[in-house]
């Protein structure tokens, strides 16, 4: 069985929007700064959000132009005032990209296999596509993207004509993010297993653990980019550390993070259906392939029919490959694998 020889790269930082939070700086200011208020806070509060999560222009600034067509300066001047530094849209157009910079920051971070297929200028479209139609509506980071396959399955022309492998690519991604923050239940022991009749027994899979089937090895891709991020840490970690000056004050430096240049390999990827489990272990996401026998059992008991029903001749397969597999030794390899990993629990609807 193929399996991701690194962890899946997750932050354990939680991460949060601070402009929705009300302890924030900026909530702070709204309520102390002497605002000329010509309207009452509650409707001020709902016109700053909208200019601040409203998109960027193609060169990352703030809109000179509202939606409506109102000018965006003459609105801001209405409750903001400027400063010896700054004008009125110059104060909150930092909010504004700071804003769509930690969104950008956290898509790119989650789907870096999505970036590399597609390459950076497309895969920031697409984000800034999805993000307008649906932007974020929780103040936990963490599922910003969690709508991201269902948008490229339903606007194909974002990813036109690598929509497929973006696709399977997107949904591994987005389930690596699920898998590393998911519950996890008490595993079914030894002891149950050899109480308990196969004909009556249902199992669960662990909450973090999610079966897939995909039409393009983009497993491969996420290995080759974990090696080629620990490399590039390596090579940093033993380079002339005064190599590495802070370039933040320099001239030229912009506020927008730095994004990865890689030309698109979309289209070197060839078609193979492959089965992947992906789990959580040792507060590490990981993957393993599967057989076709081995996906449908696990997918059987997933779907709730009983493990002799899991393993009945009906549900054996046979790989891509012309040859029958071995149904005893995918179950021995299968269940020693589960076992190891603690990914099967008692069934909370036993009856079902």
């Amino acid at each position: 069985m193929k399996t991701s020889e690194h962890p899946a790269k997750k932050s354990t930082r939680r991460k949060t929007s601070d402009f929705r939070n009300p302890t924030s700086g900026f909530a702070k200011r709204l309520k102390t700064e002497n605002f000329p208020l010509k309207t009452p806070l509650a409707s001020l509060q709902r016109e700053v959000a909208r200019m601040v999560m409203a998109p960027l222009t193609k060169a990352d600034r703030m809109r000179t132009r509202q939606p409506g067509g109102a000018n965006t300066t003459a609105l801001v001047e209405d409750f903001i005032k400027p400063n010896d530094r700054l004008t009125s849209f110059e104060r909150l157009e930092i909010y504004n990209r700071q804003y769509w910079f930690r969104l950008l920051d956290c898509l790119y971070e989650d789907y870096p296999g999505l970036c590399a297929l597609l390459g950076q200028p497309r895969f920031h479209r697409l984000l800034i596509a999805y993000l307008t139609k649906y932007p974020s509506a929780s103040p936990d980071l963490r599922h910003l993207g969690q709508r991201l396959p269902a948008f490229i399955a339903e606007s194909p022309a974002h990813t036109a004509p690598y929509q497929a492998v973006a696709l399977d690519m997107a949904r591994l991604e987005h389930t690596q993010s699920l898998a590393f923050d998911a519950a996890e239940r008490r595993p079914i022991t030894t002891r149950q297993l050899a109480a308990a009749t196969p004909e009556t027994l249902r199992l669960d899979l662990q909450p973090h653990a999610t079966l897939l089937a995909l039409r393009y090895p983009v497993d491969d891709i996420v290995i080759r980019l974990m090696r080629d991020h620990l490399r590039a840490d390596t090579s940093a970690a033993r380079s002339d550390p005064s190599a590495q000056a802070d370039q933040s004050n320099q001239p030229g430096h912009s506020d927008q993070p730095p994004r990865p240049h890689r030309p698109a390999m979309a289209h070197r990827v060839r078609p193979e259906p492959i089965h992947l489990l992906v789990y959580r272990a040792d507060h590490s996401v990981y993957f393993k392939r599967l057989n076709a026998s081995q996906y449908t059992i696990l997918q059987s008991l997933a779907q709730g029919r009983t493990l002799g029903e899991s393993v009945a001749p009906p549900y054996k397969r046979t790989d891509e490959s012309s040859a029958p597999t071995d149904l005893t030794e995918d179950l021995r390899s299968l269940f020693s694998l589960c076992a190891a990993l603690r990914l099967l629990c008692p069934s909370r609807s036993p009856n079902r």
